[in-house]
């Protein structure tokens, strides 16, 4: 009796701390993507629709490429448990996401919640929302270019979950 009740508060405290913190990741991110879409609206009325978009997007995917998990000081690939690694620890806070495969050379996830995609689409640019979703494939490829992606449901196209599958290529003989 005592163990269920221990562990009952444990799990009650552990979710009030993600209530918190969710919440305090949700107010930074609002002001993030506010400014975004009000950044993206004035190059756009500056520029036009289009240019002013795409100078908006390259603004944002810059520093985004430039940072990019690389491989290792030792100049050697990072394995696809170190990306992953990764990739959840820069998810945590504004994605919830479960592991539905765990292998040596495949890892995937479904995304049931991306503060990002609940974001763009209650500010109805969802199409600025992408541009976190874009270098998904190109962040893997960085990190080693054996590192494979795939994703067919994007949460910020409506979907009810995004799933990422990372995969290790056949290495070329």
């Amino acid at each position: 009796m005592v163990d269920r009740l221990s562990e009952r508060i444990h799990d009650e405290v552990l979710e009030s701390l993600r209530r918190l913190v969710m919440g305090r990741v949700r107010i930074v991110a609002e002001i993030c993507a506010h400014a975004m879409v009000s950044l993206t609206h004035a190059l756009e009325h500056e520029l036009g629709k289009k240019e002013g978009f795409e100078a908006a997007r390259r603004a944002f995917m810059g520093p985004l490429v430039d940072e990019r998990p690389r491989p290792s000081a030792s100049g050697t690939s990072g394995s696809l448990q170190a990306y992953c690694a990764g990739l959840e620890s820069g998810c945590a806070g504004t994605q919830e996401w479960e592991r539905v495969e765990d292998r040596p050379d495949r890892i995937g996830y479904r995304f049931h919640r991306c503060i990002w995609a609940e974001l763009f689409r209650e500010l109805g640019r969802p199409d600025i929302g992408h541009w976190f979703c874009d270098g998904d494939a190109d962040s893997a490829r960085a990190f080693d270019p054996r590192i494979g992606f795939q994703r067919t449901r994007v949460l910020m196209d409506g979907d009810p979950y995004c799933d990422h599958l990372y995969y290790l290529e056949p290495e070329e003989r």
